[in-house]
């Protein structure tokens, strides 16, 4: 089967961590353009995928079609959508001709919503106005839902009901091959936005990793905890990282900080974490006031994903001389933070640490690696096909200080 992963703002990262996750499951890899992987599998849960993924937004299963035959396609699409409707109201139980019956979209009684987005310079909008006159010519009541961007968002979808009572349909052309594809789910944004906003320790003066970044880097770094699997962050801050950590499935987590008040915001959302899914019970968690240039006796860590101090707010770009001289101070710090956790790390442990890409003019401008990593550790590459060795930086346009994801292995 060849299931579709609409991918998130970092296309890169977001295809390193399909690859991480599902691995050796995937026996060929399509890209339909920088935004939509096509991956070739024997079976895929697109539902599972949404809830463990952080990098992805939409998920759900594709079909090809080749040649030039637009009615064929027109036709062939608008039958999909309305299989699709069928689907939905059985899975609903809403059926015109009485409970245990199998409901049956008709064109003079059913509604049908439906969503096209297109990519690869495919306008969907406009080919949804198409779709929609060949269903109302067949006497459907159609409602083709729109947004403001050029794409329906995984909230848009939402918010339309596509999931459950439409379809969003996804399309992307090369030439004469055409994909396109029912999304069957999508990234799970309300429940990220409660564990982001209503926790009851947030700082945003100190800085947070956003959850998705948090979610993706573990899945990199352990991407199928085992039971006794140990998961280190020495630069908690809030435990944005520990939650999202415990929420894949680790039971045993360690965090530290040399802020008193960090260290109490992390327990404080982990407790409440627990409160609010009491399946995470028993959870060990082991928090410690402690610069992270000291790590304390531990058993030995599979796993670290760390955010540690970037520096001072930054709200304007720096000059070449400013981001060099952050660059000094910043340096010695984290050289020295790493050399503890390289000697807690078991052997082939991976580590992930995030390091400031200060903007310099238009450009994020990376940090120095020389001297980072002891000689036990060693830089690697993100996994995955077509990825580059050149470092990716994690960013909106409008910042001003950027995240570089270093990924490095324990010998």
């Amino acid at each position: 089967m060849q299931a579709f992963f609409v991918l998130g703002r970092e296309p890169r990262l977001s295809i390193a961590e399909i690859a991480s996750v599902y691995g050796s499951r995937i026996k060929k890899y399509s890209f339909l353009s920088e935004d939509i992987l096509i991956a070739e599998m024997d079976s895929f849960d697109p539902h599972e995928a949404a809830l463990k993924l952080g990098g992805s937004v939409k998920y759900g299963f594709a079909e090809h079609f080749e040649g030039t035959d637009e009615a064929r396609l027109k036709g062939l699409i608008a039958n999909r959508i309305i299989e699709q409707v069928k689907k939905n109201q059985t899975a609903r139980g809403q059926s015109p001709y009485g409970p245990g019956t199998v409901p049956v979209a008709t064109a003079t009684s059913d509604r049908v919503t439906f969503s096209i987005s297109g990519y690869n310079h495919f306008s969907g909008k406009t080919f949804g106005f198409e779709i929609k006159s060949l269903l109302q010519k067949e006497g459907y009541g159609v409602r083709l839902a729109t947004s403001k961007e050029p794409n329906m968002s995984a909230a848009a979808v939402v918010q339309a009901k596509l999931l459950t009572k439409g379809v969003d349909i996804i399309i992307s052309r090369d030439g004469n091959s055409t994909w396109f594809g029912i999304t069957a789910d999508v990234q799970p944004y309300e429940d990220q936005s409660h564990r982001d906003y209503d926790r009851p320790a947030r700082d945003q003066v100190r800085g947070m990793m956003p959850v998705q970044l948090a979610r993706t880097l573990l899945n990199l770094a352990l991407p199928n905890p085992a039971p006794e699997s140990v998961f280190l962050d020495p630069f908690c801050g809030e435990g944005t990282v520990l939650m999202e950590a415990a929420l894949l499935g680790v039971k045993n987590i360690i965090g530290a900080d040399i802020d008193a008040h960090a260290i109490e915001d992390t327990r404080k959302n982990l407790e409440w974490l627990e409160r609010e899914i009491p399946k995470l019970s028993p959870l060990t968690s082991n928090l410690y006031l402690r610069d992270a240039r000291k790590t304390p006796q531990m058993p030995r860590i599979d796993a670290v994903v760390t955010e540690p101090y970037l520096g001072e707010p930054t709200l304007k770009p720096l000059t070449q001389g400013e981001v060099s001289s952050r660059h000094k101070n910043l340096s010695g710090l984290y050289a020295d933070a790493i050399r503890p956790i390289a000697n807690a790390l078991k052997k082939d442990g991976i580590l992930i640490f995030t390091l400031p890409a200060f903007k310099c003019g238009n450009k994020f401008l990376p940090f120095p690696k020389e001297g980072l990593l002891p000689v036990s550790m060693e830089a690697v590459a993100l996994p995955g096909p077509g990825q580059e060795k050149e470092n990716l930086i994690y960013k909106r346009a409008d910042q001003f200080v950027g995240r570089e994801i270093l990924i490095a292995r324990k010998k």
